[in-house]
């Protein structure tokens, strides 16, 4: 890149009054004077960064926000599924406390079934009584719901094999 101009370049440290340690580069040609070319460039190049930076300033407090909206809906689901937990503790509880209640009157019941059942055996002359009412009372009820012209199937009209065949 020989352009017939004569270039130095030089690095120069500002330690005097406003900020300490600043550092400039710049390029300068012969006469000491700055090709306004590569200043645009740098000022340029500048821009960009300083554009780069605020987008990702930008960016990264999107993701804050996300990050943060995201935390609260997973603390609101754990809220809702706590308390969901909570219910159904109470509701097995509950049904833990009606079993026991159930096994307890079912104990008062089969000891009462079975002093009832004694009792019940020293007459037997009322048991007989019982079955045979209990028989007829089967009897009607049958009768009643078949229609009328139509019989229940004897038992021994049944044939003892039927071959079942399966569908193909």
């Amino acid at each position: 890149m020989d352009d017939g101009s004569t270039h130095s370049y030089s690095i120069s440290a500002d330690t005097g009054g406003g900020t300490q340690g600043q550092i400039g580069c710049a390029v300068t040609n012969a006469s000491g004077q700055t090709p306004p070319s590569s200043v645009d460039d740098l000022d340029q190049h500048h821009l960009k960064l300083e554009r780069k930076r605020a987008r990702n300033r930008v960016a990264a407090r999107r993701c804050r926000e996300r990050k943060i909206t995201l935390i609260r809906a997973l603390e609101n689901q754990v809220a809702e599924r706590d308390a969901h937990v909570r219910c159904l503790e109470d509701l097995l509880a509950r049904y833990r406390s009606e079993g026991e209640r159930l096994r307890k009157h079912m104990e008062i019941l089969a000891n009462s079934y079975s002093s009832l059942k004694a009792e019940l055996y020293q007459y037997p002359v009322l048991l007989h009584q019982q079955q045979t009412q209990l028989q007829q009372h089967n009897t009607t009820a049958a009768s009643e719901q078949q229609p009328s012209g139509l019989t229940q199937p004897n038992v021994t009209q049944i044939p003892k094999r039927v071959s079942i065949k399966p569908f193909p």
